[in-house]
């Protein structure tokens, strides 16, 4: 009777765990979805950014013809500023999605640490001692 009820409980207890496990992934899934979204929008908007430099980089050079030198400047001057521009945006991306996936890592590492542990019970016969010994 007593290793029925022991058993019940264990098994309630690796149940409990399993569902906190299940809400701790769906999170984390969650906030990685999130921080991939936010990854999709910074790249529209520095792409909205280069395209604004490009259309300023056309009139330039178009001008270049009639203006010489002063429209050169200009031109090296924007073509620097796209690509530092672009260089932000592999930088910034690159960081959230390394984040994004860090947090799943993990709790994907924690999982399989505690899946290594071994749990065990002594019961003893009935008659003899009564105890029971656990170890994590």
């Amino acid at each position: 009777m007593l290793r029925r009820w022991k058993a019940y409980f264990a098994a309630k207890e690796e149940e409990q765990r399993a569902e906190e496990l299940v809400k701790k992934r769906e999170g984390v899934r969650k906030r990685r979805a999130e921080k991939y979204q936010q990854a999709i929008d910074e790249v529209r908007r520095q792409n909205t950014h280069i395209e604004r430099i490009g259309e300023k980089l056309e009139k330039a050079d178009a001008e270049r013809s009639t203006h010489g030198k002063g429209t050169a400047k200009k031109i090296d001057r924007l073509t620097a500023e796209m690509g530092k521009v672009e260089m932000e945006k592999q930088k910034s991306v690159k960081g959230m999605l390394r984040r994004a996936d860090a947090e799943l890592e993990k709790l994907e590492q924690k999982e399989a640490e505690d899946t290594m542990k071994i749990k065990w019970l002594v019961i003893s016969e009935a008659g003899k001692e009564k105890g029971m010994a656990s170890k994590e």
